[in-house]
C-alpha cells in the first residue's frame, strides 16, 4: 500500500511538472512577423528593411533609422518618433511651429494646422485650405498648374515655389526661409519671435 501511495504522489508531481512546460506564451514566437516589441514572445520585435520579426534580444543594438526612413515602433528611429511608419525628428520648440513645406509629425507641428504626405510619401506642412482628403501635393520646384497643386500653396511661372532643399542652395541651420524646401533640413521653423529660419 505504501509503494501504491509513492507512486501516486510520483505520478502527480510528473504531471504537474509536465504541465507547467507545456504552458505556451500568448504572444507571437520567434520567426513570426510583428509590428511591436509587445507583439513577441522574446519582447523584441526586429525591423530588417520593410519587413520585422520576432527574434531574441540581440547584445548590440541595431543602427537607428534616420528620418524618413521606414519604421513599426518609435525603438526603430534615432529620433524616437515613429508615425504612419515613417521616422520623424523631433517637434518644434515650444512656442514655434513649421511653414509651408516642411517636413512634419502630425497638424499640430505645423503653422497651417495641415499635415500630409506629398507625392513621395513624406509628410509636409500644407496649406490649412487644402482639402484633408490625403490628396498629394508637390513639392518646391515642381511643375504646377495652380497654386492648390503645391505644398507650399505657391505656383509661380508653373513652378511651386519654396525651393528645391537637399541641394547646394539649400539653406543651413539658423539660415532665414521661407518654406520648409528652402532649408538643407526640409523644415523652415516660425519662432515664438516670429521669425523664419531653416532649423
Amino acid at each position: 500500500m505504501r509503494s501504491l501511495l509513492v507512486l501516486v504522489a510520483l505520478g502527480v508531481v510528473a504531471a504537474c511538472g509536465s504541465q507547467s512546460s507545456s504552458n505556451t506564451c500568448p504572444a507571437l514566437a520567434n520567426g513570426q512577423t510583428c509590428t511591436h516589441d509587445t507583439d513577441c514572445c522574446s519582447g523584441y520585435c526586429q525591423l530588417e528593411g520593410n519587413v520585422s520579426a520576432c527574434q531574441d534580444k540581440p547584445k548590440i543594438a541595431p543602427q537607428c533609422i534616420a528620418q524618413q526612413g521606414y519604421c513599426t515602433q518609435d525603438r526603430n528611429c534615432c529620433d524616437g518618433l515613429c508615425q504612419n511608419n515613417l521616422c520623424f525628428g523631433t517637434p518644434p520648440p515650444i512656442g514655434s511651429c513649421y511653414e509651408l513645406g516642411s517636413s512634419c509629425a502630425q497638424a499640430s507641428d505645423c503653422c497651417s494646422g495641415n499635415c500630409e504626405p506629398d507625392v513621395d510619401t513624406v509628410y509636409v506642412c500644407v496649406d490649412p485650405g487644402r482639402p484633408a482628403d490625403g490628396g498629394a501635393c508637390l513639392p518646391g520646384g515642381a511643375m504646377c498648374g495652380a497654386a492648390s497643386d503645391c505644398c507650399t500653396a505657391v505656383c509661380a511661372m508653373n513652378v511651386c515655389g519654396g525651393g528645391t532643399g537637399g541641394g547646394t542652395s539649400c539653406g543651413a541651420s539658423g539660415a532665414t526661409c521661407r518654406y520648409g524646401t528652402d532649408c538643407c533640413s526640409i523644415q523652415c521653423v516660425k519662432t515664438a519671435s516670429g521669425s523664419l529660419q531653416c532649423k
